[in-house]
């Protein structure tokens, strides 16, 4: 048993309920340690950015700082050039709407009551709740882990017996006639930003920490690279090892899980 001041002693403690030893009672094992563990950073893009005319700036000069360079370094340098951004700024919507309550506090308690003054820091307060709505829905998981959840369940029951029966060899539209080649065949400009404006602006992103809501949004500035890229993998039919990288996500099953069952 333990309060809440305890687990904040503790913040990384553990506790291990130990083999029956000679008694009815199994032995409890405590490891306490008083400092929690730091995990490094992993970089995610804020599509809180997308207005900010700034950030459109930054991604536009590290997108085209090399002409000769390849869509993944590109990536990488607007990566370094935001993450450097929000070092730099410490951007906290949190802090914004305090220190907007502590204004509008100062400038109701007034004598004069400015009402002009009043509005202005009411605006702004509306804004920072914006920001901090958009901060939050864009981490939470509900659309990810419901969007991954029936994903693998579909694959699981797919993949159960009469395997051959679903074993796909061709596709024939509706006459009848192979659709083979237009599966292979190099696509157009324009179905290319189709099929990146079709996936959900706030779907998890990947390694790179970009969901499809950045490359939407600064469409104009990475489209023609990215757009030259894609069309050079149809044409030598190899797609690079780096772009096929992707997250794995264990999602626990039970309460603090110990095995890859759990």
């Amino acid at each position: 048993m333990s309060n809440s001041l305890w687990t904040e002693t503790f913040p990384s403690s553990r506790c291990y309920y130990l083999d029956f030893e000679g008694s009815d009672h199994r032995p409890l094992l405590s490891i306490l340690e008083t400092h929690l563990k730091k995990k490094k950073g992993i970089f995610r893009y804020d599509r809180n950015m997308k207005d900010n005319p700034e950030i459109t700036t930054i991604v536009e000069k590290a997108w085209n700082l090399s002409l000769e360079a390849s869509v993944e370094q590109r990536i990488g340098s607007c990566r370094k050039s935001i993450s450097k951004w929000n070092l730099e700024h410490h951007s906290n919507a949190q802090k914004e709407i305090q220190e907007e309550k502590r204004k509008l506090e100062l400038a109701m308690s007034s004598p004069t009551e400015d009402q002009a003054l009043i509005a202005t820091i009411n605006n702004n307060l509306s804004s920072a709740y914006q920001k901090e709505e958009a901060y939050w829905h864009q981490r939470s998981r509900t659309l990810w882990l419901a969007l991954g959840d029936r994903n693998s369940g579909y694959f699981h029951a797919a993949t159960r017996g009469r395997r051959t029966i679903n074993k796909l060899a061709i596709i024939e539209d509706s006459n009848g006639i192979s659709v083979y080649k237009s599966l292979i065949a190099e696509p157009s400009p324009s179905e290319i930003k189709a099929a990146l404006f079709s996936i959900n602006p706030d779907k998890a992103p990947g390694p790179d920490g970009f969901s499809a809501g950045f490359f939407q949004t600064n469409w104009s500035v990475m489209g023609p690279k990215i757009t030259e890229e894609v069309k050079e993998i149809f044409e030598a039919s190899i797609i690079p090892s780096s772009l096929n990288r992707t997250h794995v996500r264990l999602i626990p099953k039970t309460p603090s899980p110990k095995a890859l069952t759990e």
